[in-house]
C-alpha cells in the first residue's frame, strides 16, 4: 500500500515535476519576449529605412518632375496667349482657326488647374512623409519604447 502511494505521489521516480516544468516554461517566456522585442526593433528600423528611401526619392526625382510638367504647362499656356492675340490681329478672317485655338486653350486651362491641384496634394503628401521621416529620426528610441510597451 506505501507502494502505491508513493507512486501517486511522484515520490517513487524522485521527480518533482512542477518545479521544473515552471522553470522551464518561465525560460521559454524570457527567450520568446526578447526575440520578439528585437524582432520589432529591427522591423522597425527597416521599415523606417524604406520610408526614409521612399521620401528621398519622392524628393529628389518625382517632385522635380512635376515642377518641370508644371512648367511646361504654363509655357504652353503663354504660348496659346501669343497665338490668340496674333489670331486678334487678323481679326474674323480665321473663325474656324479662333474657335479651335480657344477650345484647345480652354482644355489645355483644364489640365493645367487639374495638374497644379495634384501637385498641391503631393506637396502636402511630401512635407507630411518627410516630417514623419524627420519625427522617428529624432524620436527613434522613444518610438521604440512606445512600440515595446503596446505588445
Amino acid at each position: 500500500m506505501a507502494a502505491i502511494t508513493e507512486v501517486r505521489n511522484g515520490a517513487a521516480a524522485g521527480i518533482r515535476t512542477t518545479k521544473g516544468w515552471f522553470f522551464f516554461f518561465t525560460l521559454l517566456i524570457l527567450v520568446c519576449v526578447t526575440s520578439s522585442q528585437t524582432q520589432v526593433k529591427e522591423n522597425f528600423k527597416k521599415n523606417h529605412q524604406i520610408m526614409k528611401e521612399r521620401y528621398e526619392k519622392m524628393n529628389d526625382v518625382v517632385m522635380p518632375a512635376i515642377m518641370g510638367i508644371s512648367n511646361l504647362f504654363v509655357e504652353h499656356m503663354q504660348l496659346f496667349n501669343r497665338m490668340v492675340a496674333l489670331m486678334s490681329e487678323f481679326g474674323d478672317d480665321f473663325p474656324l482657326v479662333q474657335g479651335r485655338l480657344m477650345e484647345s486653350k480652354a482644355v489645355l486651362k483644364q489640365n493645367m488647374d487639374f495638374v497644379n491641384k495634384k501637385m498641391d496634394e503631393f506637396i502636402v503628401e511630401l512635407k507630411q512623409q518627410g516630417m514623419t521621416v524627420n519625427f522617428t529620426e529624432w524620436n527613434e528610441p522613444q518610438v521604440y519604447q512606445k512600440l515595446k510597451y503596446e505588445l
